[in-house]
């Protein structure tokens, strides 16, 4: 879970912490995208909440050994959710595993390759998936540094099915072979941090989404009367690696410049400092609003269209 809040912070997402009884109850409505990750242990209960969760209209991605175990941590020899997932049968890997991304729209945000460290407690999951998952990315499973003696024999590694979707109900389940959330918590790229802000975009898209570098961070809140208070915070200190944070900074703070909101399904009339009562330029029919300077804290009232 500290990955995974890692990569919404600073991929501008929105998110909260969802816990075991939380869907347990079935109390998950509220939320588009659920985030399985490498969540191994779950109850038949949970299973079936999440079963209808997405029946319903959310998205669950799952990864690598996702629902593997019952709740005691004991393996289940058929998982509760594997046939859910689209997986027909997985096998661990053995090397560094990469994803070579064949969806075009993921490629255009990360590039063709995104590349997980290898470690002896957490193999990629090669899997193979049901006739009806869309395929989105290869997994190749590299047992040398080189890229499968490519520069020796021109022959490339083997790959398999490493992330794909499927549509089950109202809704979607995602599933991909590799541990991204605890590989990102330990090793952080760019590539991995717009992988993960395209994939989940392209199937649920947020209310508000910031356009501005990771060491901004944005809350944003909708009241009762149908406003919006988004917070934005210049933090250089979220960009390092948790949880090993730096004792001490350089002290120096560069303001950023020329970031942009946008809002979803939303038209904003007015966009107002709550700290200074200076006005933002609105644009795009209400929908984007320009912030050219952002020093260290900004709190922006949007007032909407009813």
């Amino acid at each position: 879970y500290h990955g995974a809040n890692e990569l919404c912070l600073q991929a501008h997402l929105p998110s909260a912490i969802v816990f075991d009884d939380h869907v347990r109850d079935g109390d998950l409505k509220c939320y588009p995208v659920l985030l399985a990750g490498n969540v191994a242990c779950i109850d038949a209960t949970q299973a079936e909440q999440l079963q209808t969760y997405v029946e319903e209209g959310g998205v669950l991605v799952a990864c690598a050994d996702f629902g593997m175990c019952d709740e005691f941590g004991r393996d289940q020899e058929k998982p509760f959710l594997d046939e859910f997932l689209g997986i027909k049968r997985r096998w661990y890997g053995k090397g560094w595993p990469t994803l070579d991304i064949g969806d075009e729209k993921l490629r255009s945000a990360c590039g063709r390759w995104v590349t997980f460290a290898y470690n002896q407690y957490w193999l990629a999951e090669l899997a193979e998936p049901a006739s009806e998952a869309e395929v989105l990315a290869q997994l190749v499973d590299r047992q040398t540094p080189n890229w499968g003696d490519i520069e020796n024999s021109g022959v490339p590694a083997p790959r398999s099915p490493g992330l794909w979707f499927c549509h089950r109900g109202h809704g979607i389940v995602v599933y991909m072979g590799v541990n991204l959330f605890r590989t990102y918590l330990n090793s952080p790229t760019l590539h991995t941090l717009r992988f993960f802000q395209a994939l989940l975009t392209r199937f649920a898209s947020p209310p508000i989404t910031l356009q501005g570098p990771i060491c901004v961070t944005m809350n944003a809140r909708k009241m009762d009367n149908g406003e919006w208070i988004v917070h934005l915070h210049n933090a250089p200190g979220t960009v390092y690696r948790y949880p090993a944070v730096a004792p001490y900074g350089s002290g120096e703070l560069i303001p950023i410049r020329g970031m942009k909101l946008y809002l979803k399904n939303t038209k904003v009339r007015h966009a107002v400092s709550v700290l200074s009562g200076k006005e933002f330029r609105v644009s795009g029919r209400g929908t984007v609003i320009s912030i050219p300077l952002l020093e260290r804290n900004e709190a922006i009232r949007l007032i909407c269209n009813t």
